[in-house]
């Protein structure tokens, strides 16, 4: 017989659950407690990993940016890792050659931003006629400029989303080949 979590919910055994760090990823471990007079003997079978596990496991996308516009001084969304925060990784961008696109990070609270900063993107190569690669490095303290005042702004410990805003004064036309590549390593 296979017991899993949510047969215990409700009663009087408690689910004891001890923090542990390996390889840099937060893991729990859990353990359930049950009362001295009980003699279920299959404990060992309980799926524990339903339940417990990688708290924020690395995230990993790609995502095609077209065929579509983007309205100038427009944004949009790459990730949101709420209620995770990100602590490393790195994204990869094939976008139009010189037409004002950024990438930014942000912190993002009931829906608001709160707090952002444009990540400093380095040019690889150009690839095609109007088609760049650049990459960016995700660390948990990135500085940059703030979007909406320009001013230099730190955002440290407490990024949870990635966006692309496009500063270029004009709309921007997104091919089918454009794309960001995307990997996040995640912690509470």
């Amino acid at each position: 017989m296979r017991i899993t979590p949510k047969d215990w919910f409700g009663k009087r055994d408690s689910i004891s659950c001890h923090a542990c760090v390996k390889q840099t990823l937060p893991l729990f471990l859990c353990f359930l407690v049950l009362p001295a007079s009980d003699n279920r003997s299959n404990i060992h079978e309980i799926f524990l990993d339903t339940f417990c596990g990688p708290a924020c496991p690395p995230q990993s996308a790609t995502i095609v940016l077209g065929p579509s516009p983007m309205e100038s001084n427009g944004a949009r969304i790459l990730a949101a890792f709420e209620p995770c925060i990100l602590t490393d990784g790195t994204v990869i961008l094939n976008i139009p050659e010189e037409q004002g696109i950024r990438l930014a990070a942000a912190n993002v609270q009931g829906g608001q931003t709160t707090q952002s900063a444009i990540i400093p993107m380095q040019r690889i190569s150009t690839i095609a006629q109007g088609q760049t690669l650049y990459s960016a490095d995700l660390t948990e303290q990135i500085a940059g400029l703030d979007p909406i005042t320009g001013n230099p702004v730190t955002l440290n410990s407490n990024i949870n989303a990635l966006f692309l805003w496009n500063t270029g004064g004009q709309n921007v036309q997104f091919s089918a080949d454009n794309s960001v590549a995307l990997n996040a390593v995640l912690r509470r």
